[in-house]
């Protein structure tokens, strides 16, 4: 698309409109790739539209992807969104509404979360390695081999009906953590301080 090698506000204006439209969105995410960050405020301005909100983050991550410190992504509303797969390390996530968001083998190392919602998101496999959990809300979300670490779930606000099956807890300190129906086979708890506990 050439509106994508032109930029300026009008040519993103048409490039974030034409993410409504499946025939040509998939061309309008590249082209707004291409703008990078000049085309951030307008991406953020069209999560709020359900119709373009997907591609809007396919954007927006790309965007990230060579130029990690022009999307900040706090506080927004991606729920439901897929992002498998998808490179977000050191991404700015923190208070984001990631609600039944699809992240399975997402790379997100070094992201900051803190606060984030990710009530029933899927993170299995994902790559968490210095991810910055502190309260963020793992009420039912799908952590099966992400290699979270007990520092990250200890510092987490919510694990009930988590899935934490596969993951390495041994020696962890999670004194009064609420695992209340987590699905913790296969998790390895030698040595683990789960004293007061709910289980």
């Amino acid at each position: 698309m050439a509106l994508g090698e032109v930029g300026g506000e009008r040519a993103i204006a048409c490039l974030v409109g034409a993410l409504r439209d499946p025939s040509v969105g998939g061309a309008a995410v590249q082209a707004l790739i291409r703008v990078g960050r000049a085309a951030v405020p307008a991406l953020l301005g069209a999560l709020d539209d359900s119709t373009s909100r997907q591609p809007a983050v396919d954007a927006l991550v790309g965007i990230a992807a060579s130029d990690p410190d022009g999307v900040d992504l706090s506080g927004m509303d991606l729920s439901g969104c897929d992002l498998s797969g998808r490179q977000l390390s050191r991404m700015r996530l923190s208070r984001a509404n990631l609600n039944d968001a699809q992240l399975e083998g997402a790379d997100l190392s070094g992201a900051d979360m803190r606060g984030a919602s990710l009530r029933g998101a899927n993170l299995a496999q994902a790559r968490l390695e210095w991810a910055d959990l502190s309260g963020a809300d793992l009420t039912g979300a799908n952590l099966a081999g992400s290699g979270v670490t007990a520092t990250q779930l200890a510092s987490a606000g919510g694990l009930r009906q988590a899935n934490l099956q596969g993951n390495d807890l041994w020696k962890a300190s999670l004194p009064g953590i609420d695992l209340t129906e987590a699905n913790l086979s296969g998790v390895r708890l030698a040595e683990a301080d789960l004293s007061s506990a709910v289980l």
